[in-house]
């Protein structure tokens, strides 16, 4: 071992004569440990990206629900609710209602989905108080709220989709909601009320359109799902677990798969240094031809002479890994500070950063096995004769 180090240190710190070999060793530390630093800080943006995406995807959406399978309603189960609140990673279940509707003020007319929530979940959805005294009122989305031209304050009339037969033909069912606030909860124009107004709007009285389980914004994993699933047996219910996932499924398997290919992308960058090493490993073996087949008749083994120029890669993939990873702290410490026109926040995830570096690692490796098996190949006499 001893052997190996020697001879490897004095090959990478080469003599005045063969500098132009200790420039290129250089260049290839410098190369892996921008490399590296490039690579960590765009996963670290590119993470940021993704986390953010998932939140907007998640945002307003319960962890989990819990729906009849054929999407009609269910009776109300206070047992089943109560069992599923008690189970030890839920921090809350509650009851919902919801049902096609479409709200119209000032002859402006706007699709929505009413939702009825419990009472102090509109408090929690949509950051408004709602006084006990007004069964009748509704959240709006911001966006709906505004083509409405809409505000807290104002009655919006709320048309049910299923209406009534009169003397005058079919009309829609109506009722005037105190608009109360605004929110911003999730994709799409969420209305939320009381669940007993929704009860009482929808015409599902003693019913629910199902349940919504918050295990503290997670997706629950499968044994936390496995758990509900055996309470929802016990008491004899089917219904059908949803999570975010199911409902944009999508968009999960897009962010999924983008990050997997951004890091195989990016990992390329590693490899152009690793052909640097190649290179100049290449033209070491060349150069030391001579003082490799001296080792040779003094009694080194093959395997001796192939462990010394992997251990110039291993030397060189330290020096830059280490100047890398030393690159990419500064990075994170610089870089929040910098103004930017995009809000972004930069995610630098220790997994990601340390697989950059085995990657590098490995790359490094591998672009020494070749020249290392040249010069274990490499015969002395042939050598010595062409001297």
């Amino acid at each position: 071992m001893r052997f190996t180090f020697a001879v490897a240190f004095r090959y990478i710190f080469a003599s005045r004569g063969d500098a132009i070999f200790g420039f290129v060793t250089l260049f290839s530390v410098i190369g892996i440990a921008v490399g590296i630093a490039a690579i960590n800080l765009v996963q670290a943006a590119n993470t940021g990206w993704i986390e953010q995406a998932l939140r907007d995807a998640r945002s307003g959406l319960d962890d989990l629900v819990l729906r009849p399978i054929d999407q009609s309603l269910m009776a109300e189960n206070a047992q089943l609710l109560a069992q599923l609140d008690a189970l030890g990673t839920v921090q809350r279940a509650s009851a919902f209602v919801e049902g096609q509707a479409a709200a119209t003020l000032d002859s402006r007319t706007e699709p929505i989905l009413l939702k009825g929530v419990a009472d102090d979940q509109i408090g929690l959805h949509t950051l408004i108080d709602p006084s006990p005294a007004l069964p009748w009122i509704a959240a709006l989305p911001v966006d709906v709220a505004q083509r409405l031209g809409s505000g807290p304050g104002v009655e919006v009339e709320i048309l049910s989709a299923d209406g009534q037969n009169t003397a005058l033909g079919w009309t829609p069912r109506s009722k005037h909601f105190l608009h109360v606030g605004n929110h911003r909860v999730g994709e799409g124009p969420v209305t939320f009320t009381t669940l007993d107004a929704a009860q009482i709007y929808l015409r599902a009285q003693g019913q629910w359109s199902g349940l919504a389980l918050d295990f503290g914004g997670r997706v629950p994993t499968q044994v936390e799902q496995d758990a509900v699933q055996r309470v929802l047996a016990e008491n004899g219910v089917e219904l059908e677990l949803e999570t975010w996932k199911d409902v944009n499924p999508l968009r999960a398997q897009t962010l999924v798969l983008m990050n997997r290919v951004m890091f195989i992308v990016l990992a390329l960058i590693m490899v152009i240094a690793g052909f640097n090493i190649f290179a100049s490993q290449l033209m070491l073996v060349r150069e030391k031809r001579l003082s490799i087949a001296v080792f040779r008749t003094m009694g080194s083994s093959r395997g001796q002479l192939t462990s010394v120029f992997v251990m110039i890669g291993m030397i060189i993939g330290a020096g830059g890994i280490l100047g890398g990873l030393l690159l990419t702290l500064l990075l994170a410490l610089v870089v929040p500070m910098v103004p930017l026109t995009i809000d972004l926040d930069l995610v630098f995830s220790a997994w990601n950063v340390g697989a950059v570096a085995i990657a590098a690692l490995i790359i490094c490796l591998l672009s020494t096995l070749y020249p290392a098996m040249r010069a274990a190949a490499v015969d002395p006499a042939i050598a010595l004769r062409d001297v």
